[in-house]
């Protein structure tokens, strides 16, 4: 009986995963910004004209996921380029996100795909996004992405962080 209990205590506690993540939708980016996000990596990665924004933070962890039509391709293209050959992106557990950018991801089959992917790092966060021809940008974040000289290794642009 003890462990008919544990068994249904693990599956429920593993169902409500979901629970702890929130997700919201933006028209464009001074909505964004009044939303506090305006402090967020992924946010001067948007121009003006951004739109259709969609954020989910995982409350648990804070890892964040971001989608927006239109992006500034000025600053994108300033980013870093995923060099290695595999990448490991976390689910989101949403429609959304495409399934080719989730779990161990082949960075050159990514690009066959038309996606470019792009890492950075700021302020102990480390950052994945792939932008696409029709310049529709999918970002993910982390506190716990480390890779001695990978992506997280570095602390350029951890200048002004609190």
């Amino acid at each position: 009986m003890r462990l008919f209990g544990i068994l249904v205590g693990f599956i429920f506690l593993s169902g409500c995963r979901d629970y702890q993540k929130v997700e919201r939708r933006y028209d464009g980016v001074r909505e964004l910004a009044h939303a506090g996000y305006d402090k967020k990596p992924f946010y001067s990665l948007l121009s003006p004209s951004s739109g259709s924004i969609v954020v989910r933070t995982d409350i648990d962890d804070n890892d964040v996921w971001m989608t927006a039509e239109g992006i500034d391709v000025t600053r994108a293209a300033a980013s870093r380029r995923v060099t290695s050959s595999s990448v490991h992106i976390r689910s989101p557990r949403t429609d959304w996100w495409p399934n080719d950018l989730q779990g161990d991801i082949d960075v050159r089959k990514i690009e066959g795909l038309g996606y470019s992917l792009f890492h950075g790092s700021k302020c102990g966060v480390t950052y994945f996004f792939a932008t696409t021809a029709s310049r529709r940008i999918f970002y993910w974040e982390s506190r716990y992405v480390r890779a001695s000289g990978g992506p997280g290794a570095s602390t350029n642009g951890d200048e002004g962080c609190p």
